[in-house]
């Protein structure tokens, strides 16, 4: 997996994000995404030379695409009971626009850029650290989510179609345009 422009340019965005909300948020939010980005930007880093077998199609327009639309087809079968507002009472709607993309980028670099990398190689298995990374990313999920189980259904199928994403793209920024996106739009971000 490689990091592009447009990824780079989204890690980077993520980090100066980070710096303005650290100014904001109770640095017991703030710490999830901060924590995230630094030790998923680290690890990704120390695996940076090494190749994993990916079939690299980088069409990122295409994936991002058919991530954003395959993410909104689970949201559309499981039902909606998304409940980032009120876990961030008290923040004007920009700094929760910002935050959401924060996390977004946060998460990929940790789970999708350094975890199923990881996975790969030590399992020897795309597909089997495609899962695996998800059921980790649904478990780090309810901390936000709780015990709702229509949500760790949508977690857990969002992070395996952000997953493949990476993997057939051979690249991160499908899955953190995607992912992007729908945190974006999870959170009211059109009104």
């Amino acid at each position: 997996m490689k990091l592009d422009y447009i990824g780079t340019s989204l890690i980077i965005l993520g980090f100066m994000i980070d710096l303005y909300l650290s100014t904001f948020f109770p640095k017991s939010i703030i710490l999830y995404p901060t924590i995230l980005l630094l030790s998923g930007g680290y690890l990704l880093n120390l695996y940076r030379n090494v190749k994993v077998d990916t079939p690299v199609e980088s069409n990122v327009f295409m994936y991002s695409v058919i991530g954003i639309l395959m993410i909104g087809l689970i949201g559309f079968i499981t039902p909606r009971v998304f409940v980032m507002e009120s876990v961030l009472l008290g923040v004007t709607q920009f700094q929760l626009m910002l935050f959401v993309v924060l996390m977004a980028i946060s998460e990929e670099v940790f789970f999708r850029g350094f975890l199923q990398k990881y996975f790969t190689l030590k399992l020897g298995s795309a597909s089997l650290a495609i899962v695996l990374q998800s059921i980790v990313w649904s478990v780090y999920h309810t901390s936000v989510y709780g015990s709702h189980p229509e949500i760790m259904v949508y977690v857990l199928f969002s992070g395996i179609v952000l997953g493949y994403l990476t993997y057939r793209s051979g690249t991160l920024t499908p899955s953190l345009i995607s992912h992007i996106v729908i945190n974006f739009l999870a959170s009211g971000g059109i009104r």
